[in-house]
């Protein structure tokens, strides 16, 4: 055998394509049928996902953008339920400060008229609810703050 015949791994003699890198060309074949199996196993899938995006085209996108707004409008719709509840309860509470002020017209003067006319104040003060407070801090100061001797 001379160097005519050959010596590389293509070579017609099956010591000589051993020899140097044989191995490596049944190591290819052998991944590249592999992938091949696993193409012919699993491909099937993918051209099933290629085929649902063919047909359906954009509206997949809608969908999903159309699922990102559903959950936002989830948490908002949540937030702002505990958001009306806490009014509703302050609602009543100043509502029952109204009605317990509404002896001595308890009002909100707006701005305007406490520019035209300061002493308009002295009309919105809660006087009830002043001089209970007062009666009861004195009520206070008087049981805990004397000492005797």
């Amino acid at each position: 055998m001379g160097a005519s015949q050959g010596t590389g791994c293509f070579s017609d003699s099956s010591k000589t394509a051993t020899r140097l890198g044989g191995h490596r060309l049944r190591l290819r074949e052998h991944i590249n049928m592999k992938r091949v199996e696993l193409l012919a196993k699993k491909g099937w899938r993918l051209a099933a996902v290629f085929i649902i995006f063919g047909v359906a085209g954009p509206e997949i996108l809608v969908y999903a953008e159309g699922m990102a707004l559903l959950e936002m409008i989830g948490a908002a719709t949540f937030v702002f339920m505990y958001i009306v509840g806490a009014k509703l309860y302050v609602r009543n509470v100043w509502d029952w400060f109204f009605n317990f002020e509404n002896r001595y017209h308890f009002f909100y003067p707006s701005f305007s008229m406490i520019r035209i006319l300061p002493g308009m104040l002295y009309y919105s003060i809660p006087r009830r609810t002043i001089f209970y407070a007062v009666f009861f801090l004195l009520a206070l100061f008087l049981l805990f703050g004397y000492r005797a001797g």
